[in-house]
């Protein structure tokens, strides 16, 4: 769900896209608006799916995970309509199954199913494009990537 529109995202998993859909919240129905590609257009591989899709805490950046090209997809969110331009895919791990942004909002972290590795990335506030910055051994089949904060 957009934080402040009504307006909700899906991960098509065999579509490879993501679905941007208009909610009405009184009568609880979504109509579809946009269907964007996951995947870059020279992409050539015959087998890919979308896992996980998330969106920042602002809405305006929306990510969904391609398990096959093994990339996470990166969207910018227009502010008044909430219709996705694609801004760039960045490589991951192999396999990225879960993934998810920390509650800062300055990271995103995900997890590659089949490597059992974890990559780190840098979240550009204001381009919504992610850096690298390093990857950690979790083990294998990762599944979901969640954030618990503890008390001190």
């Amino acid at each position: 769900f957009h934080p402040t529109l009504p307006v909700i995202y899906f991960d098509d998993e065999k579509g490879d896209s993501v679905t941007a859909y208009q909610y009405d919240r009184d009568l609880g129905t979504v109509k579809p608006f946009q269907t964007t590609s996951t995947l870059p257009a020279n992409f050539n591989g015959d087998m890919n799916s979308c896992a996980d899709i998330e969106i920042t805490r602002d809405g305006g950046t929306v990510y969904a995970s391609n398990r096959g090209h093994d990339s996470i997809a990166c969207y910018a969110a227009n502010d008044e309509t909430g219709s996705l331009t694609a801004i760039g895919r960045q490589d991951t791990e192999s396999v990225p199954r879960g993934f998810n942004i920390d509650p800062t909002g300055n990271f995103l972290y995900a997890g590659g199913q089949s490597t059992g590795m974890l990559a780190a990335y840098r979240i550009d506030q204001n381009a919504g494009t992610l850096s690298p910055l390093t990857t950690y051994e979790i083990g294998k089949q990762s599944m979901w990537i969640e954030f618990v904060t503890l008390e001190t």
